[in-house]
């Protein structure tokens, strides 16, 4: 098990054991060190040895954090570069989305017209047959009685 700052501080000055703990320890374990060993005037070699031990480890961690933050603007450049795609593709669809509409407005109308015209026709062909069919058996009727006048006079 790895030994805490505590245990590392209480070794003696400049000890191999110490040496080894920096080059693993995290920044806040080598930070909580450095705090133990600062006022000991005999332990200035181990506090530079700490002070450098911590801004290397600094150094590191940040850059990884760089390397991370690349990584994830590589990933959001083709996020971006796939969204303006997609928003162009969507722009086109939409124009030709209005465009269809447009046509369907007009076909409407020509369909709305024609219906009424239809109507206009149907209205009137019924007025012409029930005009018709009045004449036709008023004919009738009258070329029946006919019949009957002439056919009672034989």
């Amino acid at each position: 098990m790895r030994k805490s700052h505590i245990e590392i501080a209480n070794l003696g000055v400049n000890s191999q054991e110490m040496r080894e703990w920096l080059l693993e320890a995290s920044a806040k374990e080598i930070q909580q060190f450095i705090h133990r060993i600062a006022d000991a005037a005999h332990r200035a070699t181990d506090y530079q040895l700490a002070r450098t031990a911590i801004d290397i480890r600094l150094g590191d961690d940040a850059g990884k954090q760089v390397d991370r933050l690349e990584k994830q603007m590589v990933e959001l450049t083709g996020v971006a570069v796939e969204q303006k795609r997609l928003a162009a593709k969507l722009d086109a669809q939409t124009d030709r989305l209005v465009s269809l509409t447009v046509w369907l407005k007009w076909l409407t109308i020509v369909l709305l017209a024609l219906t009424a015209l239809l109507c206009f026709l149907e209205v009137r062909r019924s007025e012409v047959i029930e005009q018709s069919g009045v004449r036709s058996s008023h004919t009738t009727l009258h070329i029946d009685q006919q019949s009957t006048v002439q056919s009672t006079n034989h």
